[in-house]
Formats: structure tokens, C-alpha cells, sequence
């Protein structure tokens, strides 16, 4: 404690530009005093003119050494040890080390000057908080959410007044995307461009209109119509694996635009039935291929400013396998991106 004390007021006699006069008449610039108390406490005095010397004559060192006290009560029970404060000739700092110190964000201000005197207050962390460069990493983990709607074309027309027409806003997309986003070129903190990759899972949700829906039968897998007059949905759902890749600009003003691809397993898929018989709720669930493609491809599109992105994806492949009599139909999904 003595030490500290000892570097707090050579501090301060600095800040009042004062000193010690030597035991010589003669000041050379930039000398200094030691002087030396107590067991092991010292006081460092550095003169610059003879002049320095002179003003010492009309310092009040009972003064002085009150504020050294308050210096090291307020460094010490700041919570990031560190006392803050300035004058006329800049600003400075005060630090009460310890051995198991820890950074904190709160501090204190100081203002030392002729008129006014010592004046000490506590301030916000935004005042004096120093500023810090920030740090750009190349490549960034990341989680996606994406939440929209899907449907199919058929000869580039989603199909209407067909067994496997969609009712648009019951047929929903979803996809959890967990992966990593690359800066491109040189300079990291000024790059416009980026590559995001990783994994994802993603589900299909195909809500047919009315009664409509597809089983497998003997004969194979067909779209066929509900014998039951309440039927309150009917559903195919898919789930797949996917390998998704995005090339991404990015303006300073926050506007983004991406493009990229996919490629995709199939995970599973079932059918869901909601109906009402002899005024008793049913529901039906049937898991099988249905003769859907087990593997995936497409494009897939961003677009966005700041935190609000827009997506879209389309299957290039046919949903359906080649070798069946069912209709050839490319999914497409559309939607937001959450984060």
C-alpha cells in the first residue's frame, strides 16, 4: 500500500507542477529528486527548469497529501481500479493494481484546477470508457431460422383444379441452418463480400386443397380423394438433410443480396389426415417414400436490409420419382429469415 501510495503522489505533485528544490543551487533540465520515508515508501520529484523549483516554495502540501488519500480510496474501491481525471494540462489515470484484479467497466472522473480546487464525481462508463478498436474475425459461426411457405410447379405453373392442388398459406417451410460465414478478400473489416456454408434441416409441408390426398396402393402411389365429408386437413410432409452454400454482398448501408445452391437427402416422409367420423375427431398418420426423390438440388436466393432478410429456394429435380405415372413437379419455397 505504501508503494502505491508513493506512485500516487509523485503523480500528483507532477499534475501541480511542483517540486523538490536539490541541495544544489544548480537545476539542470530534467532532474529528479528521491526522496526516501518510512520503511520502504519514496517520493519521486522531477524538475525540469529552476523555475519548477521556485513554485514549490508556494505549494500547500498538507493539501497535497489529503488528496493523495482520496486519489487511492477512490482507485482502490473503484470496481475496475482505475481513477480517471484531468486538468488543464490533459487527461490521466490512476490505477490501484492487485494481483487478482478484474476488469470492470465503472470509473471515476477527477478535476484538479487553481479556481475551483479538487472536485471528484462519479460518471457513466460511456463517458469516459476508452475506445476500443474492434475486433473482425474472418469467419463467424452462425444459426439461421428460416420460416415461409412452399409449393410446386408443373410446366413453370403451380397447378390449380388438380387432386394435388396446395392450399398456399396451410403448405409452410421450415429450416434450421447451422454453419459458419467467411469474409472475402484482403482487408477483413472493409470486405463487401462473403460465403456462407454448413448444414442444415429443413421440412416440406405440402396442405392439399379439400378432400385431396396421396397414399401407396397396389397399384403404386397415387392422389386419391377422402371418403369423409369433415376432413379438416390432409398433408404431405418431408424432411431432408441439406449441404447449403451462399455467396453474399453486403453494402456499408446494411443492403444485402445473395446467391447460391443446395444439394439435399431425404431424412423421411408421412402423410397427416385430420377428420371427423360419426362425430368422433380422427387423425391418421402413414409413413412410407410415397415414390418421393431421395436426394435434393437447387438454387437458392437472400435478399435484405440490416436485420430483415427475405429467402427464397427452388428444386431443380423433379419431387417426385421419374419412374411412376405421378405429375412432374419442382418444390419451391419463399419466406423471412429470422436470424
Amino acid at each position: 500500500m505504501k508503494k502505491v501510495k508513493s506512485i500516487f503522489l509523485a503523480a500528483i505533485i507532477s499534475l501541480f507542477g511542483i517540486g523538490f528544490a536539490q541541495a544544489s543551487n544548480t537545476i539542470a533540465n530534467g532532474d529528479s529528486v528521491i526522496i526516501n520515508f518510512g520503511k520502504a515508501s519514496s517520493i519521486t520529484i522531477y524538475l525540469e527548469s529552476e523555475e519548477d523549483a521556485e513554485a514549490l516554495k508556494e505549494a500547500d502540501f498538507n493539501q497535497i497529501l489529503e488528496s493523495v488519500q482520496v486519489f487511492i480510496d477512490s482507485a482502490k474501491n473503484a470496481p475496475n481500479r482505475t481513477y480517471r481525471f484531468k486538468n488543464e494540462v490533459g487527461r490521466y489515470e490512476i490505477y490501484h493494481h492487485e494481483e487478482d484484479d478484474e476488469d470492470k467497466d465503472e470509473s471515476y472522473t477527477l478535476s484538479i484546477s487553481s479556481k475551483n480546487g479538487l472536485q471528484i464525481k462519479k460518471v457513466e462508463t460511456t463517458e469516459i470508457k476508452k475506445k476500443e478498436k474492434p475486433s473482425f474475425k474472418r469467419t463467424n459461426y452462425q444459426m439461421n431460422l428460416y420460416l415461409g411457405l412452399n409449393n410446386f410447379l408443373e410446366n413453370k405453373k403451380i397447378p390449380q383444379n388438380k387432386p394435388y392442388e396446395l392450399r398456399t398459406l396451410g403448405s409452410r417451410f421450415l429450416e434450421l441452418r447451422a454453419g459458419y460465414t467467411t469474409c472475402l478478400g484482403r482487408s477483413i473489416e472493409n470486405s463487401r463480400f462473403q460465403v456462407s456454408y454448413g448444414i442444415s434441416f429443413s421440412w416440406y409441408n405440402f396442405m392439399f386443397q379439400d378432400k385431396n390426398t396421396i397414399v401407396d396402393t397396389e397399384n403404386g402411389v397415387e392422389f386419391a380423394t377422402l371418403g369423409f365429408d369433415n376432413v379438416k386437413k390432409t398433408k404431405l410432409t418431408a424432411s431432408y438433410l441439406n449441404l447449403p452454400i451462399l455467396f453474399r454482398y453486403k453494402s456499408k448501408g446494411g443492403f444485402k443480396v445473395g446467391a447460391g445452391g443446395f444439394v439435399g437427402y431425404r431424412l423421411g416422409s408421412h402423410t397427416k389426415t385430420k377428420y371427423i367420423h360419426e362425430g368422433n375427431k380422427q387423425k391418421n398418420h402413414e409413413r412410407g417414400s410415397f415414390d418421393l426423390t431421395n436426394f435434393r438440388y437447387g438454387l437458392k436466393a437472400e435478399i435484405g436490409i440490416k436485420d430483415v432478410t427475405l429467402f427464397a429456394n427452388y428444386d431443380i429435380n423433379y419431387l417426385f420419382d421419374g419412374n411412376n405415372n405421378l405429375p412432374q413437379l419442382n418444390a419451391f419455397s419463399f419466406g423471412i429469415r429470422l436470424f
